[in-house]
């Protein structure tokens, strides 16, 4: 049975048949181009999230401490792997991506006024992290 990618692709060569090569070449692209753009959707997450963090009154160099614990607990995927099997940037990524929006936009934060380790966040990072 041909499938709507089979008849893509045959359209696609002039010889009008699918190379079973081609197919897999295609569907890797592919793939890799759709996890691509969602991997930038979750850069964009983490930047109006430490921005809204931030306007809320917390410290943002705790940001990246979530990755960090992600990465402790779950480790990461090779660069190849994540390029073309992930949907999210590896946490080695947004560890990076974190530190350096958190050095370009809040050097000059006044850290005696923002918030860290309040006894919630404690109470919850205890039960889920410990």
């Amino acid at each position: 049975m041909k499938t709507a990618l089979d008849s893509a692709l045959a359209a696609a060569t002039s010889s009008g048949s699918v190379d079973p090569l081609g197919k897999v070449v295609y569907q890797y692209t592919a793939t890799a181009a759709i996890n691509g753009h969602g991997r930038t959707l979750e850069y964009e997450a983490d930047d109006i999230g430490l921005d809204l963090m931030v306007k809320a009154g917390y410290d943002p160099r705790e940001a990246p401490k979530v990755f960090e614990q992600f990465l402790r607990v779950s480790g990461d995927q090779s660069a190849l792997k994540n390029f073309l099997h992930g949907t999210h940037p590896t946490n080695k990524a947004r560890i990076a991506k974190l530190r350096t929006l958190i050095a370009e936009r809040y050097a000059g934060l006044d850290k005696a006024k923002v918030t860290r380790n309040s006894q919630d966040y404690v109470a919850v990072a205890q039960r889920y992290w410990h």
